[in-house]
């Protein structure tokens, strides 16, 4: 897999989906899921980020965040009512 030189768990996800995707060595049936979930990782590992940091920068204690981050998980996070690209709009 691949290494991100800033440690960027996001991107990490995205670079080693591009790679799977790109690896025509492995079956199709194979590559499709990996590479779906690896992106859906890098999805979810932003969205947890933004939302921890929109409720830190509003006083929100942390065990909230995360109560409600791991009450959310499982859905798309499009879905998630605390996600800033899902039905909540983002705050600035």
């Amino acid at each position: 897999m691949t290494g991100d030189k800033h440690g960027d768990p996001a991107r990490r996800y995205l670079a080693d989906a591009m790679t799977i995707a790109r690896d025509d060595e492995l079956a199709d049936e194979v590559r499709r899921p990996v590479a779906c979930n690896l992106i859906r990782d890098a999805i979810e590992y932003a969205c947890h980020e933004r939302i921890r940091t929109r409720d830190f920068r509003a006083g929100r204690p942390i065990v909230e965040t995360e109560a409600e981050i791991d009450e959310a998980d499982g859905d798309p996070p499009w879905r998630w009512p605390c996600c800033p690209i899902g039905g909540e709009p983002a705050r600035s």
